[in-house]
């Protein structure tokens, strides 16, 4: 008897989605265009013309993923709906309710957040990404969405090392800062009211960057914002000492077999609607991880291929750091704890075959930096860096 064939891929029909101006949430807007979602009801604040400003964001989003002309027609799809994650019931008003209520919404995306880190800004990250977790889960119970995507962070993890599993995060482990803290409660929320829905999925992206396809984002965080304190660091001290980076190189305290991983948008969200349309997949926790990790070694050719002249020397010791050094190390101090304790991801979906297009090379590595800075630089143009040359050095 021959074995019986994949399963038909679920068709969603309608999606609630917040988040929709953000990086995820309109990389995410893109890719349920492109499987043909009918409509999506996308939370946006009212302010100005909401139209405009989530049509901008989606465009952008498509743009940047080189898939403009295959959505472009479908942008009509988009319903704006005005809201806001910060209010109770998501701040809906009666008549969005009505709408959400008639339109019987399969699926909810919760891609809106803080990204925010900082001890001083701990009110607005509980406020947007805790209680406007709660929110969101009080409002799809209200207007019947039984079905929950709830994007957290594979960070939840905290200080835990070695390898991680696609399962409940472990309160032993302490986070590292209150985004992790509030990411960990967003998703003990969404598992308290899971009784409550038909299906629940928590899905964990590690550190977004651009897409693949293209090597373009429309994100600052992240990936991005290391990018960018580095290079406010290396143009600060040459306007202090002209030929500074000529004759040094600039120190990171790291640990240089660690890792960084990296997962591209475009396939980042590929893999979440992909997860989310598979009947055949009962699960509850996904990493949206890549599983090819690159190590801080090799990841220095990120930062070295985009920023003019800089050389990055890797110090394990805090105490060999030069003054300024220790200065840079300061201003990062939230990236600190993603460049050393390192973790493995498991994905448990991937088996013994792990997706290869998601391997991301030197020179791909160096085209999403070096276009971070410039979108429109020809990758020809793009030196990257050799790093056989500079340890013989």
């Amino acid at each position: 008897m021959s074995s019986p064939g994949p399963s038909p891929r679920r068709s969603p029909r309608t999606a609630l989605l917040t988040g929709a101006t953000g990086f995820i949430g309109s990389s995410l807007a893109v890719e349920l265009l492109q499987q043909d979602r009918e409509r999506i009801f996308c939370v946006v604040r009212p302010n100005g013309d909401v139209r405009e400003r989530l049509e901008s964001a989606v465009t952008a989003a498509a743009e940047a993923a080189g898939v403009l002309d295959q959505v472009r027609d479908r942008l009509d799809r988009l319903v704006p709906v005005d809201g806001d994650i910060m209010a109770e019931g998501l701040g809906l008003t009666d008549d969005g309710r009505a709408m959400l209520r008639s339109e019987h919404v399969d699926e909810c995306w919760h891609s809106a957040a803080s990204l925010r880190y900082e001890d001083r800004h701990k009110e607005e990250i509980l406020g947007t990404n805790v209680d406007g977790t709660r929110h969101l889960l009080d409002a799809v119970a209200d207007v019947g969405v039984a079905e929950v995507n709830h994007i957290s962070t594979a960070y939840v993890a905290g200080v835990r090392t070695g390898e991680v599993h696609e399962e409940a995060y472990d309160p032993t482990f302490e986070p590292n800062n209150w985004y992790e803290v509030s990411k960990r409660q967003g998703e003990d929320l969404v598992i308290e009211r899971s009784g409550d829905l038909d299906r629940v999925r928590i899905m964990r992206p590690s550190i977004v960057v651009g897409n693949m396809s293209t090597y373009r984002s429309t994100s600052s965080s992240g990936y991005y914002g290391f990018l960018r304190g580095l290079a406010k660091f290396c143009r600060l001290v040459e306007a202090e000492t002209a030929g500074y980076l000529d004759n040094n190189r600039v120190q990171l305290f790291l640990e240089p077999q660690s890792s960084l991983n990296l997962v591209p948008i475009d396939l980042l969200v590929a893999e979440a609607v992909g997860l989310a349309d598979d009947p055949d997949e009962a699960g509850c926790y996904f990493h949206l991880t890549n599983p090819f990790p690159v190590t801080l070694e090799r990841a220095r050719v990120g930062p070295e291929s985009s920023i003019d002249r800089l050389r990055l020397d890797l110090i394990e010791d805090r105490a060999e750091l030069r003054e300024l050094d220790a200065m840079l190390d300061d201003a990062l101090d939230f990236y600190r704890p993603y460049l050393r304790n390192d973790k493995q991801f498991v994905r448990s979906r991937d088996g013994e075959n792990p997706p290869e297009a998601m391997y991301i090379s030197d020179e791909a590595l160096a085209a999403l930096s070096v276009r971070h800075f410039d979108d429109t630089i020809d990758l020809t143009d793009i030196t990257v860096i050799d790093h056989g040359e500079l340890r013989a050095r």
